[in-house]
């Protein structure tokens, strides 16, 4: 596989950036966001409803998948911003680096 230049490397993350921010926007995303709170919250509700102590090993099976249900729900809802915040940085790293470079060149103290 040949390697990306920078501007192809760019072009890339904007690209990508762009469509996970026309998901969250698209009327599926939002219901489907509206389902899964709906599930979040019961599950966090159930949290408070169960008592491990009085159940013992079955408690705390109980409680451990709640809690795993849970967490996953939240990392699929949350995903495409992680995968945005993430895009985003490594443009604002590229864009330094190109920065730099343009400084290091023009500097005459170098030369």
């Amino acid at each position: 596989m040949a390697e990306l230049t920078v501007e192809e490397e760019m072009e890339n993350l904007r690209a990508t950036v762009q469509v996970l921010q026309e998901l969250q926007q698209s009327e599926g995303w939002v219901q489907l966001v509206k389902l899964i709170n709906g599930r979040r919250l019961g599950l966090r509700q159930s949290l408070f409803g169960v008592d491990s102590n009085g159940k013992g090993l079955d408690g705390l099976i109980e409680l451990a998948r709640t809690q795993s249900e849970l967490a996953g729900i939240e990392f699929v809802i949350n995903l495409p911003r992680f995968v945005i915040e993430e895009n985003e940085m490594q443009l604002r790293a590229i864009i330094e680096d190109i920065q730099n470079e343009n400084n290091d060149s023009t500097d005459f103290r170098t030369m």
